[in-house]
């Protein structure tokens, strides 16, 4: 998919699941670079003054739990993917994690066995197929503007025009009157 270096940014307290990303990421064919922040305060001063290609979040922080760190990194970032990595198994939890706008959910134990760099890959293409889309969007909202704009304005030349209409058959109609009198003066004298 992409062969450039993929910046992450991996919030995480514990130094064991740490340890556990850091070396799921070692394995993989992936070329990245990760920075870790240990809160999601951290995390967040990190994010804004840095750029990643993707967030790799746990749910249950020392300064944030549940779903609390996505909503606040979403607000920062509406572009950046989000990968939920968390010890909770729960599709209830990683449906609204996705509704909230994690890209990805992924239970932590799966990052031993070789999804990780894959669950990254495919949350960064998502995201920006995401983007994509709403860069169409608004360009086709910016389209339908315009297009309302110039249909304002043809209504409005069109009046006008019906007005110059009216007024130039009001014109002729006077010029025919006042000539037709006198002709008919004229036509019965000869």
């Amino acid at each position: 998919m992409r062969n450039t270096e993929i910046k992450m940014l991996l919030i995480e307290d514990e130094q064991g699941d740490h340890r556990i990303v850091q070396h799921a990421i070692a394995q993989s064919a992936m070329n990245s670079k990760m920075t870790r922040a240990r809160t999601l305060n951290e995390g967040i001063t990190r994010l804004a003054s840095e750029t990643f290609d993707v967030v790799l979040s746990d749910l249950s922080l020392p300064d944030a739990c549940g779903l609390e760190g996505v909503k606040k990194i979403r607000k920062l970032n509406a572009t950046v993917p989000i990968v939920i990595l968390t010890t909770l198994d729960d599709p209830k939890l990683e449906a609204e994690a996705l509704d909230a706008g994690a890209q990805d959910y992924l239970p932590k134990h799966f990052t031993l066995h070789g999804v990780l760099d894959r669950t990254i890959q495919h949350a960064i293409q998502r995201q920006e197929n995401t983007t994509k889309v709403l860069k169409l969007m608004q360009q086709l909202q910016i389209g339908e503007r315009k297009l309302r704009r110039q249909k304002t304005l043809l209504k409005k030349k069109n009046r006008d025009l019906e007005q110059l209409y009216q007024t130039a058959q009001r014109f002729v109609d006077n010029v025919s009157h006042e000539f037709r009198t006198p002709l008919t003066v004229i036509k019965h004298y000869v």
